[in-house]
């Protein structure tokens, strides 16, 4: 192994590895953390260390060319081997809690940024979420979330549009809008029953009463009407009549009079 300098971003003794004049056991330590392949243009790279490599570089780890040389100087299938450095073992084991109160999540994520598992809550129909962060003294985070059923505000009852008339009304739940199971809106309506008073009895003659004589059946139709709240007569009147064959009936001004009459001797 010949070292030949450091490889990466800004300061490194290379930008790019080379493509000619390279020698095998050329060496060059990567001084960039996070590269993965593609940040090498043009570089071929050995299969299986390159998958090590995906998961991104870090400072120190090393990258050593090997191909088919001529005259001490490689001239076909120039291949790097990419080589972690030493504490690679212990990042990928070391965790930390990274807590983001924004999306109601906590993760675990190792030394190399990497994350392994996740756990997030998602607010539901009608739910509210709200975490906070608290640290232990350590490195480690823990995530609180408040699961609160979402707020409804009042319903305030919305009157029909087309109300009743009359009097002596009453308002009453005309209907309900329901939304997830929540009353989200109450509709009400006045109502006003129909209702019926008995008016007084009116007497009054049928057609063939005679009120001069007590000769024949006398008869008299005594009326009831009903009339309603809204001062509306009643089309149903109820009649009963009222006849004798041997007293006078007659009627006036609504009254019903019966007398005993003596005829001649």
């Amino acid at each position: 192994m010949t070292y030949k300098g450091t490889i990466g971003a800004s300061g490194a003794t290379v930008a790019t590895l080379p493509s000619t004049g390279v020698k095998n056991g050329d060496t060059y330590v990567i001084v960039s953390k996070g590269w993965t392949a593609a940040n090498f243009t043009g570089a071929t790279f050995e299969t299986e260390t390159a998958r090590e490599m995906s998961g991104g570089t870090r400072v120190g780890d090393m990258l050593i060319a090997k191909g088919t040389e001529t005259n001490d100087v490689i001239t076909s299938d120039l291949t790097w081997t990419y080589i972690p450095a030493g504490n690679d073992s212990l990042d990928a084991v070391t965790y930390s809690a990274i807590v983001d109160t924004n999306t109601n999540s906590i993760r675990l994520d190792n030394a190399n940024d990497t994350t392994i598992a996740k756990i997030g809550f998602v607010a539901g129909t009608d739910i509210t979420l709200s975490s906070a962060v608290a640290t232990n003294g350590n490195t480690d985070d823990t995530l609180t979330t408040t699961i609160n059923h979402a707020t409804y505000n009042a319903v305030t009852p919305v009157a029909a549009s087309t109300l009743s008339n009359g009097s002596a009304s009453f308002t009453a739940i005309k209907g309900l809008t329901l939304s997830n199971g929540h009353v989200t809106g109450i509709e009400t309506d006045t109502y006003t029953p129909v209702t019926y008073d008995l008016e007084g009895a009116a007497a009054s003659n049928n057609s063939y009463f005679n009120s001069t004589s007590n000769s024949g059946t006398n008869e008299a139709n005594v009326k009831i009407r009903l009339i309603n709240s809204n001062d509306s007569y009643s089309t149903n009147d109820a009649d009963f009549q009222i006849e004798s064959s041997s007293i006078k009936i007659s009627t006036s001004n609504s009254k019903v009079t019966m007398n005993f009459e003596w005829g001649s001797f």
